[in-house]
């Protein structure tokens, strides 16, 4: 490997010759970056839907590998329909809160008018 780079070296200082150079030897990526799955709750196993070829140059926004999203997608579904199910159960136990509470007012109100009419009869009374 060494000479192969003094060779390159040597080559890089005599003038430019329309002669081509072969190498062997491995090539390393200047930046690499580590792929996984997203973590998502109880689903462990995931099937790779696209994946780009080994050793192919990407650019920035290139789609690099893809996960399989139906599970996902069914769960996803799944749990807005459970959660829209809850929210009308909250909606419908806030409604019945408010009758109640306007049911007790009410009732407290007709208490309170009850309790005021009867010492009202008494010092109205004739003697």
């Amino acid at each position: 490997m060494k000479r192969a780079l003094a060779s390159l070296l040597v080559l890089a200082a005599l003038p430019v010759a329309a002669a081509t150079l072969k190498i062997d030897g491995e090539v390393y990526a200047r930046r690499t970056a580590s792929l996984m799955p997203p973590a998502v709750q109880d689903l462990w196993q995931f099937n790779i839907t696209q994946l780009a070829p080994d050793g192919a140059p990407v650019k920035q926004g290139d789609v690099v590998l893809a996960f399989d999203t139906s599970q996902l997608m069914t769960q996803l579904v799944g749990k807005q329909s459970l959660l829209k199910e809850k929210q009308r159960q909250l909606e419908n136990l806030r409604l019945e809160l408010a009758e109640r509470q306007r049911t007790e007012a009410l009732a407290t109100a007709e208490a309170r008018a009850g309790a005021t009419r009867p010492n009202a009869r008494r010092n109205n009374r004739p003697n």
